[in-house]
């Protein structure tokens, strides 16, 4: 496996270190030595777009009439590219949304983790309109007066890279590498930032949430202050999930399950993909999830029938403990192993059965006998995934009001 638990900070100095004995043995000791990249530090930075309030307005109503708040600032919707890190512990440059609310004072900051997607240019990055997270920025943003900061994560924006698909580690790094970014831009920029930092997604989007939340508790809480976090319908327990959707005789959407296993045979070099995936589905994949094909396109082409996509033997000796490579792999990206200290809100449908339910009770439950404290579920009686979302996502933000320190 391509361990991604290696501190980058041991990665700087061997690089340092490299690039001073190659120095060492150049005969031009003139030349300049090349810099190490920090993650996090920006690489370039532009505008996308500035809408005032009222154009803010048009888009909105679109998708939220009539609108619960008052648009109010206009908004400086900023593209930019950073450093991160990949897994292989290599610095790779990666982008992202900055939405600027514009003279709010001291703006408090949301980091809002987008679903899943697989054409690269269905992100924040590429204009308010290429996402939900994209729209929804704008109304945190003009009618909230959050500095919202939307993560395109690996594999999209200007990243070609396969993305790293509900993946712990990576997910986190992108999200909080993306974080330092902005904030380095706002300290470029004069643009004073308020103490609050709320973090917030759904689906795909609710575990890396979840994962960037313990990632920071855990190795950087001296760097983030976590005031409150909304992880909406997300596999936190991913091992658990693949448990159960491997043994459903049909899935609706079949391409969640490709695009895991398509993911972790590269990050973890397996190399067994058509040992997991039944022909010709397989030997698709590769060119399905090239970046320039939509989910529901991609879905379209991969059989409902569980028992047509994953190959029976595979099932079996998975069920039956004897596949403990992969196993290992979806216990170690399972987020259920630490106690939290930042409130949590799980949002979940108990009707949701694309990323099952349980998902969230067996996240309370854990978190909580771990010794996790203000961390709390709502169940959205009858909820699928599909009609959940813009509930949780407006009382997620009606919450995170709670705690602001000076409303705007």
């Amino acid at each position: 496996m391509k361990s991604t638990k290696v501190h980058y900070k041991i990665i700087g100095v061997f690089v340092s270190l490299l690039i001073v004995a190659i120095a060492g043995c150049d005969k031009d000791p003139a030349g300049p030595e090349p810099e190490v990249p920090t993650r996090g530090e920006i690489v370039s930075s532009s505008i996308i777009v500035v809408l005032p309030p009222l154009a803010i307005e048009e888009i909105l109503t679109a998708w939220i009439d009539p609108l619960p708040v008052e648009l109010t600032y206009t908004v400086n919707a900023v593209k930019i590219v950073y450093w991160t890190i990949n897994e292989d512990l290599y610095f790779v440059e990666a982008s992202g949304a900055l939405y600027i609310p514009v003279e709010a004072g001291g703006p408090p900051v949301l980091s809002l983790h987008h679903g899943t997607v697989t054409a690269r240019d269905e992100v924040a990055s590429e204009g308010p309109l290429g996402s939900l997270e994209g729209v929804i920025g704008l109304f945190t943003a003009s009618g909230m007066g959050y500095l919202t900061c939307i993560p395109d994560y690996l594999g999209y924006g200007i990243s070609e890279m396969l993305h790293p698909y509900i993946h712990a580690d990576l997910s986190s790094s992108a999200a909080i590498d993306f974080l330092r970014a902005s904030r380095s831009y706002c300290d470029d920029n004069g643009i004073t930032l308020g103490e609050e930092l709320f973090l917030g997604g759904y689906s795909e989007g609710g575990y890396v949430t979840l994962a960037t939340q313990r990632e920071m508790e855990l190795y950087h809480s001296d760097e983030f202050d976590i005031t409150a976090v909304a992880p909406m319908a997300g596999p936190y327990d991913l091992a658990g999930t693949v448990e159960i959707v491997i043994q459903y005789t049909t899935y609706e959407w079949p391409a969640y399950m490709a695009f895991l296993f398509l993911s972790y045979d590269n990050i973890y070099g397996w190399g067994r993909l058509d040992e997991v995936i039944n022909a010709p589905y397989a030997g698709m994949l590769p060119d399905l999830f090239d970046g320039t094909h939509s989910l529901s396109d991609i879905n379209s082409q991969l059989p409902n029938d569980i028992s047509l996509l994953l190959n029976n033997d595979f099932v079996t000796n998975y069920l039956a403990g004897n596949e403990p490579d992969i196993q290992a792999a979806f216990e170690e990206n399972t987020l259920l192993d630490w106690a939290p200290n930042a409130p949590i809100r799980f949002y979940h449908g108990d009707a949701d059965v694309t990323v099952p339910y349980q998902n969230s009770v067996t996240a309370y439950d854990s978190l909580t006998a771990n010794g996790g404290i203000s961390i709390e579920l709502v169940t959205v009686p009858g909820g699928t995934h599909a009609t959940t979302g813009p509930m949780a996502i407006l009382d997620a933000l009606d919450w995170f009001e709670s705690f602001r320190i000076t409303q705007f």
